[in-house]
């Protein structure tokens, strides 16, 4: 009995540690999920960003031709 009990014992504690790593794999894909989606939104910005900046350069263009 004494062989069972240790056998399920033994298996519990690396079912928990299982389970742990897991948790901590998790944590860690969370914050590389996290990491693109921060990329994902500064790429987004830096195209609005470059999106505007054209739109001031073709304005700013317009006018000196339709004051020339």
């Amino acid at each position: 009995m004494k062989t069972n009990n240790s056998a399920s014992f033994c298996v519990s504690c690396l079912f928990l540690r299982i389970q742990w790593l897991c948790c901590i794999a998790g944590e860690q894909q969370g914050r590389q999920v996290m990491k693109l989606k921060q990329y994902s939104q500064n790429l987004y910005t830096m195209e609005e960003l470059l999106k505007e900046k054209e739109r001031q350069t073709i304005n700013r263009t317009l006018i000196k031709v339709l004051w020339t």
